[in-house]
């Protein structure tokens, strides 16, 4: 496990790198506008919910469903993808996704932990929505192992909503 001592971690750094970063894929992602229906908001949060719920329960190919792993501009952050990203903070692209996604497989357990996620809100807009949320994972005992602030980007494809960009910066 990675210390998150790594990274300048005050309030500022997080929320100027995130909404940078939201800024950028949201200009990349509006081209293309379709009819957002009342519903979409409900179909991205499933989508980010289930993506997590995924990983805490062990299922990669959940995990995988849930991605955009087909686009070229997908791009995961966070301190704890640096196992499959030669030491970086970052995974992008098509074949790095898959390269971690076949190497996560190997690593997942199931522990029983749960999901507690607060502070969400989320906007979809056409062919595109972000989500930003504060997201807690809980062990058997009652315990938060684990609270980051995460942001995410969807884009709406053929087969739902797929998640192309994700962010988790870690909080105290």
């Amino acid at each position: 496990m990675y210390s998150y001592r790594e990274i300048p971690f005050t309030k500022p750094f997080i929320h100027t790198f995130m909404m940078k970063q939201l800024f950028f894929w949201l200009l990349a992602l509006t081209a293309a506008q379709a009819q957002t229906t009342p519903n979409d908001a409900t179909l991205v949060r499933q989508v980010i919910e289930g993506e997590t719920r995924a990983y805490l329960t062990a299922n990669a190919d959940q995990i995988f469903r849930s991605w955009a792993y087909d686009k070229p501009y997908v791009e995961r952050q966070g301190i704890e993808v640096k196992p499959f990203a030669n030491g970086l903070p970052y995974l992008k692209g098509t074949a790095a996704m898959h390269r971690a996604h076949d190497q996560l497989k190997t690593m997942l357990k199931d522990q029983g932990n749960t999901l507690r996620i607060s502070d969400y809100e989320a906007h979809p807009t056409g062919n595109v929505a972000w989500a930003t949320y504060t997201q807690e994972v809980v062990d058997k005992a009652g315990a938060v192992i684990d609270k980051t602030r995460q942001a995410r980007i969807l884009e709406r494809q053929s087969d739902g909503w797929k998640i192309v960009f994700m962010s988790a910066q870690p909080m105290p």
